[in-house]
């Protein structure tokens, strides 16, 4: 089994930011936290220029089976698991904390990133809410005047947001598994012969858009999949962002970038064997090393700043 390292890229507002939100991680580390049908557990810590975390799934399963090879064929054994012994599932989580994008370990039947990526949210909400709550009660709660109290909430209207980084021809991929398509958006650095009226603007332009809502009558059309597919790998924007939903009806976002074929791959069985370690110490664990040097290598995609 393989181990991928995902992109991915992670927004928030300027009153409650992302390191903020690590920072609520850092000081709660550890607790277990009941999300998606399951019991978690997330570490978080700040390493200089990057934050990173490790999602522990636990599964409530106490038995196992094995598959014995014997002489005269094959045989089936069942296995229960020691007291105090809990099988789970283990999510490297590395990001930059100057751009908020980052690379997530996944494999399969872990956790989705789309899952964690909605786990991070709602622990965004629930901290920006405590925040905006407390800055309330110090301007005096429903005693205060209305337009202090509209102020307030209004300076906490930043959202997260995530998506994940793909290439054109990954993008494509995905967008075949969607159960549906609701946007597109696009960012060109010039325009091409499918955009011929806009050539002549070309040594004027900095970044052309083009942002297009679908239907919500249309957005399950299987036909509108193919030519969503087909045309982000015709025009070859220099990123986008597709916007959809899958069959669990969970919200996917993909977020297209030049020349992204794969972060890197590693072997389940090789990486689980250094797994062994105290988990106030996760951050030394050789996976978090390898993961910051494959972004350290990609410094113009996780650490620059995007282009306006």
């Amino acid at each position: 089994m393989k181990i991928r390292l995902l992109g991915a890229t992670f927004k928030a507002g300027s009153v409650v930011t992302l390191d903020d939100l690590d920072a609520s991680f850092e000081e709660s580390s550890g607790q277990l936290v009941t999300f998606g049908g399951c019991e978690r557990m997330y570490l978080s810590k700040r390493l200089e220029e990057y934050n990173v975390g490790l999602l522990i799934s636990i599964k409530n399963q106490r038995r196992f089976c094995t598959l014995l090879e014997k002489p005269d064929g094959f045989e089936v054994d069942v296995h229960e698991l020691e007291d105090k012994t809990r099988m789970m599932d283990f999510n490297y989580f590395v990001q930059s904390r100057s751009t908020g994008r980052a690379l997530y370990q996944y494999y399969h039947h872990s956790c989705a990133l789309s899952r964690f990526a909605a786990f991070l949210g709602e622990r965004y909400s629930m901290l920006k809410h405590r925040r905006m709550e407390a800055e309330l009660q110090s301007a005096g709660g429903q005693s205060a005047p209305v337009r202090v109290q509209k102020a307030i909430r209004s300076s906490f209207k930043g959202q997260f947001e995530w998506a994940q980084m793909l290439s054109a021809k990954q993008a494509g991929e995905l967008i075949e598994q969607l159960e549906e398509v609701s946007r597109l958006e696009l960012k060109f650095a010039t325009f091409g012969s499918n955009e011929s009226d806009f050539r002549p603007l070309n040594e004027h332009v900095q970044r052309g858009n083009i942002d297009i809502l679908f239907k919500r009558e249309h957005r399950s059309s299987p036909t509108l999949r193919g030519k969503v597919r087909s045309l982000i790998q015709r025009v070859s924007p220099a990123n986008g962002l597709i916007e959809g939903r899958d069959a669990e009806g969970v919200k996917q976002f993909v977020r297209l970038a030049d020349n992204i074929e794969s972060f890197g791959e590693f072997d389940f069985e090789r990486t689980s064997g250094t797994m062994k370690f105290d988990l106030k110490k996760f951050h030394e664990s050789k996976m978090i090393g390898d993961m910051i040097e494959v972004m350290k290598e990609n410094r113009a995609l996780f650490d620059y700043p995007e282009a306006a």
